[in-house]
């Protein structure tokens, strides 16, 4: 590749994303950063559909939607 393996290493639907989380995240440079208490967080995806989001920061798992596993 032309990018010396820094592409995407996975796609975000932002469709499921904004059903669940609304105005609550922003993505910069392929990272998802969710919006809590005026603080933004990378974290790291662990599942997301189209009911539910959970996503792993430094310190805290966070769960929206309607299936909060």
């Amino acid at each position: 590749t032309t990018d010396n393996g820094t592409a995407l290493a996975i796609a975000i639907n932002l469709t499921q994303l904004k059903q669940v989380v609304r105005n609550g995240f922003k993505i910069v440079n392929g990272q998802l950063l969710l919006r809590s208490s005026n603080v933004e967080e990378p974290v790291e995806i662990l599942k997301l559909d189209a009911d539910s989001l959970v996503a792993k920061g430094q310190t805290t798992v966070y769960r929206f939607g309607k299936n909060k596993h």
